[in-house]
């Protein structure tokens, strides 16, 4: 085998495949389990999804190519960090900041075997900044996962999943792009029909106990 082989034989039995055992909502009581590498799958599904589906319906031109790209690496850093709360992420500007620069030394050991690592990195970078059509599909297709989850779990009767699911709903709401408040307003059409749940402002296990910014 040449260099380049041996690189990608090196990935592939690399950090990144500690994400199948890597749980997230790792704070809450859980029926069913859900992977880092589970969620990641899904993500990407549905960021394709949308993508097709914005491209037909509203003829939007979508970098395809870098939806999945972005879908795929959003979270690979966990490999290292695991599932962090998302209220803690959000907890202060400073340990975001903190968090971030961590996140980078961590790509650095996941692509360290692969001479295009810097063209991972930046892809990764570039899928958290939220200020392009591409990242916003996988950010959208990221809340729409938790939404999905939540209501699995709150139909076999998890009901510490309930505010992780009102929170999930609240957070599309901040978009103001129609065809994501379309998305939403289907999605409380649907649930609404299928969930019988009381929305209450007492939750327990509550992941809003720390206040922070909006992430």
């Amino acid at each position: 085998m040449d260099n380049a082989e041996i690189e990608l034989i090196n990935f592939f039995f690399g950090s990144q495949r500690r994400l199948t055992n890597i749980l997230r909502w790792n704070t809450t009581p859980r029926i069913c389990s859900e992977s880092v590498a589970s969620h990641s799958y899904f993500v990407s599904l549905y960021s394709m999804i949308i993508a097709d589906y914005l491209e037909n319906r509203y003829k939007y031109k979508i970098d395809k190519e870098k939806v999945i790209r972005f879908a795929l690496l959003h979270d690979i850093e966990e490999c290292f960090s695991g599932d962090i709360v998302a209220s803690i992420k959000a907890s202060s500007q400073e340990f975001r900041e903190s968090l971030e620069k961590l996140n980078f030394k961590v790509l650095e050991v996941v692509f360290k075997n692969l001479s295009n690592k810097k063209e991972y990195i930046d892809n990764w970078k570039e899928s958290r900044k939220y200020d392009c059509l591409e990242s916003l599909i996988v950010r959208v297709s990221d809340i729409i996962s938790q939404i999905l989850y939540s209501f699995e779990e709150l139909k076999m009767g998890n009901s510490f999943m309930q505010e992780i699911f009102e929170s999930s709903l609240q957070r599309l709401r901040f978009f103001k792009e129609e065809w994501v408040q379309n998305f939403l307003n289907e999605i409380i059409i649907f649930t609404s029909k299928n969930l019988d749940i009381s929305f209450s402002e007492t939750r327990a296990f509550s992941h809003e106990i720390i206040k922070g910014e909006d992430y």
